[in-house]
């Protein structure tokens, strides 16, 4: 049987999905699936790690396991986008703003155009007019940019799906026609309408979604007939294993700030697991084409690389100079002048000698741009009054850097290598810290912005694990569980981390 899992959240669906990549991907194997799509709230966070490994599983298989880059993308119910000054303040305007939540809407990328697509999508979602609790995009950026992604009309809290539960109300579905009929205008045959059955009379568990999914389908399957719209089923999901259900009910208590035993809180159907092709043929064993339409969507999405030579903006050096390989070596050589002396540079030749080495090395990566574009933003700094560390990390093992003023450090002084700074085999740019200060940082990032173009700057994020011992504290806080016994707990730990990611922070620019 060709099953194909199309909506699946990651734990990097933060406190929410618990379902780590290699796991997921493990899981379809032993399945017998060949292809899974990573669908998270809002974010693309675990696309690189998803490629990865299915590039090293598919290393040892001879039918390849397909991955897609997928989003469970949050579509603002007002336009959210393109709004003046003026149009703000107004009370529509308002209400465009603070539309707090957001139609769910599965969106897959199909190609490389799609891909960049979903990224700019994901980008934009994150702006300020558009962010609001969740990263939310509209239909505007969808007519946009919605060439090569394959579109599912996603779970219950899709717009399909609620404007035919608020059609329930009235016997009146013309809304939701209305809906699906844009949806297919926009995307054509990879336009989708999505099922989901989740049938549970475990413990603890969400029983009223399965009545809202008994009364939504049918409707939904109407629908489609009606405007020749194929039907897909997914299962929505947030873990892998069935017994993983309770643990990510505790997650969700962590997530939402209530106790396991709180009523009136948010719970799931506990049906949430990555199920088999033979768990989902049984739930939809009366709409076998529901099944078989994921393998289509499997077969429309193409095989692509999203490894690439690092995009830099184009950095403007003066007239007289023919190339900024040109211009990185005249400001080396000046600052060489400054840090060393002229003398010292005459009678040392290994100061010249390993210049001229890691000059060479820069300028056959074509990363010269990179260097003079840290060397600007260190004279921004300079010029600014913005205070900044002397350089850390193997950054130091450059002249290059040392000769710029980006860092402080000799590497001839204390036999740093350049090479553990850049590996010219290596894809990724050399790491570089200049570790603003605080008061400063933001007016850098002014600086960068107006310089390059708001396209050419992005704020990198990392994520903070979520230890053995920070969990506990968690997990023993909604169990109830008293905190000199969770202490006790965990003392007698060992020490080792858990890798799930808890939150994100900004890093740098």
């Amino acid at each position: 049987m060709n099953f194909t899992h199309l909506h699946v959240h990651s734990h990097y669906s933060l406190l929410d999905g618990m379902a780590k990549i290699k796991e997921i991907v493990d899981q379809c194997v032993a399945t017998g699936m060949n292809s899974v799509a990573i669908t998270d709230h809002g974010n693309m966070y675990g696309i690189k790690e998803l490629l990865d490994y299915c590039n090293k599983v598919n290393a040892k298989r001879e039918t390849p396991f397909k991955p897609i880059v997928g989003v469970e993308a949050y579509c603002a119910r007002r336009g959210c986008h393109s709004m003046s000054a003026e149009e703000k303040i107004t009370p529509e305007g308002r209400k465009r703003i603070l539309d707090r939540g957001g139609w769910h809407l599965i969106l897959l990328a199909k190609n490389k155009v799609g891909y960049h697509n979903l990224c700019r999508l994901v980008s934009e979602s994150n702006q300020e007019d558009a962010f609001y609790f969740v990263p939310r995009i509209d239909r505007e950026l969808l007519e946009r940019y919605h060439e090569g992604l394959i579109c599912c009309s996603a779970c219950i809290g899709g717009e399909l799906p609620q404007k035919i539960l608020a059609g329930l109300q009235t016997g009146d579905f013309s809304e939701a026609r209305n809906t699906l009929r844009w949806f297919k205008d926009l995307f054509g045959k990879d336009y989708y309408i999505e099922l989901q059955r989740h049938p549970t009379n475990r413990p603890g568990s969400n029983r009223r979604t399965f009545e809202l999914q008994s009364l939504i389908n049918p409707v939904l399957i109407d629908l489609a007939h009606e405007n020749d719209v194929k039907l897909i089923c997914s299962n929505d999901c947030h873990y892998v294993r069935k017994e993983d259900a309770d643990a990510q009910d505790v997650l969700l208590c962590i997530n939402t700030n209530h106790f396991v035993d709180d009523k009136e809180r948010l719970h799931y159907t506990k049906q949430e697991w990555l199920k088999s092709p033979e768990e989902m043929a049984s739930l939809f064993c009366d709409l076998p084409e529901a099944l078989s339409n994921t393998q289509e969507i499997v077969d429309k999405v193409e095989l692509y690389d999203i490894d690439c030579k690092p995009l830099l903006p184009q950095f403007d050096i003066p007239g007289t100079f023919e190339s900024v390989d040109a211009y990185l070596r005249h400001l080396t050589m000046q600052g060489a002048i400054q840090r060393y002396g002229q003398q010292m540079l005459d009678t040392c030749p290994a100061i010249q000698q390993r210049i001229d080495f890691e000059l060479d090395t820069i300028s056959k990566a074509d990363i010269s741009s990179y260097f003079l574009i840290f060397w600007d933003c260190v004279c921004a700094a300079r010029e600014k009054n913005i205070l900044f560390g002397p350089g850390r990390s193997s950054a130091s093992g450059s002249i290059v850097n040392y000769c710029l003023q980006i860092t402080d450090i000799d590497p001839l002084e204390y036999g740093l290598l350049f090479e553990r700074f850049f590996n010219p085999q290596r894809i990724a740019l050399p790491d570089i810290d200049l570790d603003v200060e605080e008061e400063g940082w933001q007016n850098i990032i002014d600086y960068l912005t107006s310089k390059y173009g708001k396209s050419n700057v992005a704020r990198v994020v990392t994520f903070d694990k979520m230890t053995r011992r920070r969990a506990l504290s968690k997990v023993g806080r909604v169990l109830h569980v008293h905190e000199l016994d969770i202490k006790l707990i965990k003392d007698l730990l060992t020490p080792l981390d858990y890798s799930l990611p808890y939150s994100i922070e900004e890093e740098a620019v």
